[in-house]
């Protein structure tokens, strides 16, 4: 559903009221002036929706994609403003919220919900109550609690296409009047279902040497989840909630479903051609694993050349709430530890010419206290304050070219390492002034002041490695054992202020003026070439200011529920990760000056009868850089495209993952099939337009408008005790690319791009015991 589906205290015609906590209280959805979809939990795991992934299908101007390689993990966007993938040193522009503890790091989006209460996905900035500012937006994910009653449910499916199969449990409720418990686990593993055409080859590059594939298919997984949550009420004045989270999960290669787009028929490397490769999105790709002879101990990292990637995520918050006879204060500590470490061929071709290692050790500890207070007055406040502290540990073995061992026997070409250290100091404060009945004012600010601390160095350069007669590929990176100590401060007053009209329970108007921030930052760029310094790994923050005015409405006795918005923002000094694929390939981060976008976004729910629910959704967003002069050039970019000294203007081009358009209307129909049984059907057509699937405007990397078609079908008796379902997902098998950059290895005339693409059709087969 566009909205969700709960139907907490509604009648028989009407929708209920659904509770969200955007401003870190229990409101409905009606109540509150920012532009929220809400998407119950339970519902969403009937559809088999596990991953945020999929929840970005599901709205108009969403995307939230996992992207691995060695940078940050995901790519994030909402309404057209995100952050790109490739580099550990940035922060996303839309935040992720799980149970009060606040990440910007792409990867978390490794922590697949299940046993979900709610998600909420908050648009445009979210500076006052979100701790470090989230000027895109945040994903707000609540977990399941114990509940006042012993409870659980059982669940297991498979899917065909990626031979996926799952299993996941929850149990929970009152161990006595004053404790509960509940425990949650999942377990899942995939095939995948991209097809890997490579075959074994003699090596053109190294006489005598065999190559061969990297595995039948990608990219397959296997994954662990775990969550406990204990719940302390020991007197009305008082609770707690700890929750612990714990996630292993490991796969066979480290880009994930990546395939190869060019304008020829094969994709190529140091100008041979792989002729295995078909250069189109089709569900097939060419991939080579690291020859056995330089893996090992030759190879850091690489273990016997195969891809993989492991991944190890934990996750805990303890949230506690004292009331008092007119206030409450709120407690939520958080903790968040990520070690991953991968292997992959960054090439895209059965050579692996240009393979490399990359680890991740990443911990943050953080601290909200806020105080808000209920008195019988017009005028009520929050005020509170944050800190967090971050490390992390990361860095890379790579290599590029021929493969020539040291003295040593050593046959990578770098070993990057890179410390980096954070603190940040927050405070805020809200006052809401209810001026009438109908008529309440609110206005508020948050100061952050944030610094970042990074040292990184080459601790080790192959001298011996030649990437063409007398270029020694030590002359591209850094000297060994230099190290680069960068720096950053930031402080920032991010202000906003919103009127709310309700006329009547059923109806509310708002204005609002808000502005967001995130701190500048430190590159971790994937490789540290010779002309990097501690100044130019440094990059800005990015500030958003501007407006919407919103209405949300039920009507028709409460059987349509209406929730629209117009927007304007504008964003200085937007970070973007682009791709240089050399030499030396690698991503760096650029500022662009100043973006805007303007849009308008409305979606409906109407309960037509007991048995048929309508949804729809449409949005426009008019996304666009207003000033970006230094934005790097994509790979074969001449001069007459608009390639001066590495660089193009792309002010006035359209944002990247950014549709113009888009839109879905689905369907939900229960009917009775006999006394005791029913029968559901459920349909969803969305549309998405024209998008740039990178940060440099490849025009290889524009993706075409595709609509997907979604549908299910269950059966279950009344009270809903089980449930068996068939789940369709992009029926139609549309084959689209969510992010892209240019190849490394591949031609410096350009023309080939790797391509990170969707998930193609699943038909799933899930059925589901509650207890």
């Amino acid at each position: 559903m566009a909205q969700a589906v709960s139907l907490n205290g509604s009648d028989e015609n009407g929708q209920g009221e659904i509770i969200v906590t955007a401003r870190k209280k229990s409101e409905r959805l009606l109540d509150v002036p920012v532009a929220i979809t809400a998407l119950d939990g339970e519902a969403l795991a009937e559809k088999g929706i596990s991953d945020l992934s999929a929840v970005g299908t599901l709205l108009p101007q969403v995307r939230f994609e996992t992207v691995g390689g060695g940078g940050n993990g995901a790519t994030f966007a909402i309404r057209g403003i995100g952050s790109a993938s490739g580099d550990k040193g940035i922060e996303q522009t839309v935040a992720v919220n799980i149970d009060g503890v606040q990440s910007s790091r792409g990867r978390i989006s490794v922590l697949s919900f299940f046993d979900v209460e709610q998600v909420e996905v908050l648009k445009g900035p979210q500076a006052l109550y979100f701790g470090k500012n989230s000027p895109g937006g945040v994903i707000s994910v609540k977990t399941a609690g114990p509940g006042d009653v012993v409870e659980g449910y059982a669940r297991a499916g498979y899917e065909f296409n990626a031979d996926e199969r799952f299993i996941e449990a929850a149990v929970g409720g009152p161990i006595s009047d004053a404790f509960g418990v509940r425990v949650a686990a999942r377990a899942s593993k995939t095939d995948g279902w991209i097809k890997n055409v490579a075959q074994p080859i003699d090596s053109p590059f190294d006489p005598g040497v065999i190559l061969r594939p990297s595995a039948d298919k990608l990219p397959s997984s296997r994954q662990y989840l775990g969550r406990i949550t204990l719940a302390l009420t020991p007197s009305e004045n008082f609770d707690a909630s700890l929750k612990i989270f714990a996630a292993d999960v490991k796969q066979n290669n480290e880009l994930g479903p990546m395939e190869t787009v060019c304008t020829g028929e094969h994709a190529s490397s140091y100008g041979v051609i792989d002729p295995f490769s078909d250069c189109k999105l089709d569900g097939r790709t060419s991939n080579g694993a690291l020859p056995s002879a330089y893996a090992g101990d030759g190879w850091p990292g690489s273990r016997d050349g195969t891809p993989y990637n492991d991944t190890k995520a934990y996750l805990s918050s303890l949230t506690m709430n004292y009331y008092g006879e007119n206030f409450t204060i709120t407690s939520v500590t958080g903790a968040y530890k990520l070690d991953s470490k991968g292997f992959d061929n960054y090439d895209g071709t059965i050579y692996a010419r240009l393979t490399g290692y990359t680890f991740e050790d990443t911990k943050a500890l953080s601290q909200e206290l806020r105080v808000s207070t209920d008195f019988e007055s017009s005028v009520n406040a929050t005020v509170g304050a944050f800190f967090e502290t971050q490390k992390r540990s990361s860095g890379g073995v790579g290599g590029a070219g021929l493969n020539s061992a040291d003295s040593n026997g050593f046959y990578a070409l770098w070993d990057r390492t890179e410390e980096a250290r954070g603190k940040t100091y927050s405070a805020f404060g809200q006052i809401d002034w209810e001026i009438t009945d109908a008529l309440e004012l609110s206005g508020g600010v948050r100061y952050t002041k944030e610094t970042k601390k990074g040292a990184v160095t080459n601790d080790y350069v192959n001298q011996d490695q030649m990437l063409g007669p007398n270029f020694p590929a030590s002359a591209i990176l850094l000297p060994e054992g230099v190290t680069l100590r960068p720096k950053r401060t930031d402080d920032n007053w991010s202000p906003e202020v919103s009127l709310t009209y309700k006329p009547n329970t059923d109806l509310m108007i708002y204005a609002a003026y808000r502005t967001g921030f995130k701190s500048g930052g430190i590159s971790a760029t994937s490789v540290l070439g010779a002309t990097s310094t501690a100044e130019n790994l440094v990059f800005r923050p990015e500030k958003a200011k501007g407006g919407e005015v919103g209405m949300k409405a039920q009507l028709l006795n409460r059987k349509l529920t209406l929730i629209g918005a117009i927007y304007r923002y504008t964003f200085t000094d937007l970070q973007q990760a682009t791709f240089n694929a050399g030499p030396p390939a690698t991503f760096s981060i650029n500022n662009a000056g100043r973006s805007r976008t303007t849009g308008v976004e409305l979606e409906g729910n109407f309960r037509a009868t007991s048995d048929l629910t309508l949804s729809g959704a449409v949005a426009y967003n008019d996304g666009k850089y207003l000033e970006f002069l230094g934005a790097p050039c994509y790979a074969g970019q001449t001069a007459q495209l608009g390639c001066v000294g590495g660089q193009q203007d792309l002010s006035g081009a359209q944002l990247p993952y950014n549709p113009k358009w888009s839109a879905n209307a689905g369907f939900q129909l229960d009917k009775p099939v006999s006394d005791t049984m029913m029968v559901g059907f459920s349909g969803r057509a969305t549309y998405n337009g024209k998008v740039w699937a990178n940060t440099t405007n490849n025009p290889l990397a524009r993706q075409d408008d595709y609509i997907r078609l979604d549908g299910g079908l269950k059966l279950y008796p009344d009270g809903k005790r089980w449930e068996l379902a068939l789940i369709g997902r992009n029926l139609t098998n549309e084959r689209y690319a969510v992010y892209a950059t240019d190849k490394p290895g591949g031609p410096a005339s350009g023309g080939e791009i790797l391509a990170v693409t969707n998930r193609p059709r699943e038909v799933m087969l899930q059925g589901t015991v509650r207890f």
